[in-house]
């Protein structure tokens, strides 16, 4: 796997979406192409200002590294998925538990102050 590639799976994609988009390698596939067609039809004034050779070379590198990628994740499927399954709990205990936790935490703050600020009521 190429540099762009290995550039996508770490930093882009992140370990907790990665736990994710590798559990089904052939959505995330399909999830890539239509990010790719979306971009491509998207309107966007960058492409109609005067570029040069060298970013034309790094769109290129750009999209062959989202192409090897893909080719990446048809060759390792059967291992990435089973690898994915396998770390998938730890990870998200990693990243989304601490998460949760916070939120958690300011729900109970929020149900403490609306408690205190609840008018009572006497009878009905």
């Amino acid at each position: 796997m190429g540099t762009v590639s290995k550039s996508l799976t770490s930093s882009v994609l992140g370990p907790a979406i990665s736990s994710y988009a590798f559990r089904d390698t052939v959505k995330l596939r399909r999830i890539i192409d239509q990010v790719l067609v979306w971009d491509a039809k998207t309107s966007n004034p960058k492409r109609t200002e005067k570029r040069t050779e060298t970013i034309d070379q790094r769109i290129m590198q750009l999209y062959a590294g989202y192409q090897e990628f893909k080719a990446w994740l048809i060759a390792d499927k059967e291992k990435l998925e089973q690898k994915t399954r396998r770390l998938a709990p730890e990870i998200e205990k990693t990243f989304f538990d601490p998460l949760f936790s916070r939120c958690r935490d300011v729900q109970k703050v929020s149900e403490t102050k609306s408690k205190a600020t609840e008018p009572y009521y006497i009878g009905k």
